[in-house]
């Protein structure tokens, strides 16, 4: 059996933890000083702002779109592991634009966004 240990007990450490536990031959060691989510994790809004990266290229934007893609499968998974509702909010995400950021930055992130399966919406004030 291999040994883990993981230092680290919030969003990140945890998901490792969990991901790792589905490894047959791990014995895995999660560890934190204080209770598991109260620091940075504890304290975060808890937004998926892969969405709104206007990286759509290399190894970070791959991370992302796996990331988002595990996010559908995980919360039914852990929701049938622990038998507990997990609340999620679909709503998604308001960021204001401001004038010196070009619409045609966010149109073309739209389009990304929409090919991907990603809904993006632009919003004006024609949009009222």
């Amino acid at each position: 059996m291999t040994r883990v240990t993981i230092i680290g007990a919030g969003v990140i450490g945890a998901a490792i933890a969990y991901e790792l536990s589905l490894i047959n031959g791990l014995d895995i060691t999660l560890i934190d000083e204080k209770q598991p989510a109260s620091g940075s994790t504890g304290a975060a809004l808890g937004v998926l702002m892969a969405i709104i990266s206007h990286k759509t290229k290399g190894r970070g934007w791959k991370l992302r779109q796996l990331s988002l893609e595990r996010y559908t499968t995980l919360i039914p998974e852990l929701e049938e592991l622990t038998g507990k509702k997990i609340p999620v909010n679909h709503q998604g995400i308001l960021m204001l634009r401001f004038p010196d950021d070009p619409r045609e930055r966010w149109e073309k992130l739209q389009k990304f966004r929409h090919d991907h399966g990603y809904p993006l919406e632009i919003w004006d004030k024609k949009s009222y």
